[in-house]
């Protein structure tokens, strides 16, 4: 079975309610306007964490629209200064998102379970974009484990394993960069953003998740007044 690792950057973060006649209306990730994905990244793990495989592709921009409905012709600056993407870039160097998705699908067809950092946004991602190709979301077929959830529901105070100190900032999740720092992960800052570098880092992290026992089980998470293939 084993598991699949992904990181994905993106056109920027996701917009999570509308305002509709007034009142709060929840978005869908499929809507225009809401991110897509620029870069995606997996690395293939064997039941005992063992790498099998990798992979990492930038997306061609087919089809991104502002809120508006209208194309997006630029990267969104908040999300370029992130990872440093431009349209133009992708244009050049992404291949089809198919190409993606073809190979996500297949892993998750195979029982890999779907190991993320932040995986309610690459999750939530990842189900986006099989809606945008006209694809099944295999929502109820992808259990599924958070490693930034994993290291907050078992944090054991200051001395303890799963202190993850957050550098620079005191609120919020723990990042990548605090979860491999705290486990002596190697993880420069030129590193930080790139999908398939960020994709080995989340896999060692997990794997140290593993043997000390504190990696959460996978699990399909369903979430209050959320339509299906909105949540976790």
């Amino acid at each position: 079975m084993g598991y699949i690792v992904i990181d994905c950057e993106t056109s920027g973060l996701f917009r999570h309610h509308n305002i509709v006649n007034g009142e709060k209306v929840t978005a869908r990730s499929d809507e225009p306007g809401q991110p897509r994905m620029a870069q995606y990244a997996h690395v293939l793990l064997d039941d005992n964490f063992n790498v099998e495989a990798e992979y990492s592709q930038y997306v061609q921009p087919v089809g991104w629209q502002n809120e508006d409905g209208s194309p997006m012709l630029e990267m969104p600056q908040g999300a370029f200064e992130v990872h440093g993407l431009t349209m133009d870039f992708l244009r050049v160097n992404g291949n089809s998102v198919h190409h993606a998705l073809d190979r996500y699908v297949a892993a998750i067809m195979a029982g890999r379970i779907l190991i993320g950092f932040n995986q309610q946004h690459d999750g939530r991602q990842i189900r986006a974009e099989l809606r945008h190709a006209g694809r099944d979301d295999l929502f109820e077929r992808t259990p599924n484990i958070c490693a930034m959830r994993s290291i907050t529901a078992n944090y054991k105070g200051e001395d303890g394993k799963c202190a993850v100190k957050k550098l620079n900032r005191k609120g919020g999740h723990p990042r990548l960069i605090d979860a491999a720092a705290h486990f002596g992960i190697s993880y420069p800052e030129e590193d930080r953003h790139d999908g398939m570098r960020d994709a080995r880092v989340t896999a060692k992290v997990a794997e140290r998740l593993h043997e000390m026992g504190l990696l959460l089980p996978a699990e399909v998470h369903y979430s209050r007044n959320m339509p299906q293939g909105e949540q976790s």
